[in-house]
Formats: C-alpha cells, structure tokens, sequence
C-alpha cells in the first residue's frame, strides 16, 4: 500500500465526523473539554483560531464550540487565518503531534496582540 493511499485511508469522512460533532454526544463531548480540560469559565474571554482551509469538519468543532463558550457568558472572538501551523511531513491534517513545540507565525501573534489592545 502505498502512503498515498494509507493517507487516504486514515481521513475521516467530513459528513460522519459533521454528523458526531453535531449529535447530542459530540456536543458533550466538546462541552466536557470546555469546561475540564480547558476551565473556561464564565466572564472567561476566548480566542479561537482556525485555519481557513481547515480539513473534514473543524468549521463545524468552531462553530460548535463557540455557541458553548457563549453559552456558558464567556466573550469568543474567532480569527480565520490562512496557515496555523505548517504540518509536518508524515502528520496527519489536524493532529497536534509536536504542535506544542511551534510558534504562532508573526503575523498571527500580531494580530493577537492588536486585538488585546
């Protein structure tokens, strides 16, 4: 096989992973790292930054999480930018292998710090 192929073959269908994120556990499940993994709590502000060609459902995960967040009174300011963080050779689209150890690009990080201001 080749990775072509096993790259094909590892991606989720965009309309399956809609369908769980939408249904009654994907909400849940999205709430419950909100509220433990994250400790967003109300009068909280959030940032959500995604990629604009973000792959299978992550405009439906934004949307999702930011009617949660507002929800539960925090403010969420959502920021579409072009490219996040380049991906590794051999990672799969939005895994957060290694992510921890990027930077924001500079002109995101700027436009952070502008809307702080």
């Amino acid at each position: 096989m080749t990775e072509a192929e096993r790259n094909r073959l590892s991606q989720v269908d965009p309309s399956l992973a809609r369908e769980h994120l939408r249904s009654p556990l994907g909400v849940a499940t999205v709430k419950r790292y909100i509220v433990e993994c994250a400790q967003v709590q109300a009068g909280d502000e959030a940032l959500i930054l995604y990629e604009r060609q973000g792959l299978n459902a992550s405009h439906d995960l934004v949307e999702i999480m930011a009617e949660l967040l507002r929800e539960m009174d925090v403010k969420v300011v959502c920021m579409q930018v072009d490219t996040l963080f380049p991906r590794r050779e051999g990672v799969l689209p939005q895994s957060f292998y290694h992510q921890e150890r990027e930077r924001f690009p500079k002109t995101v990080f700027s436009a952070i710090r502008a809307a702080d201001e």
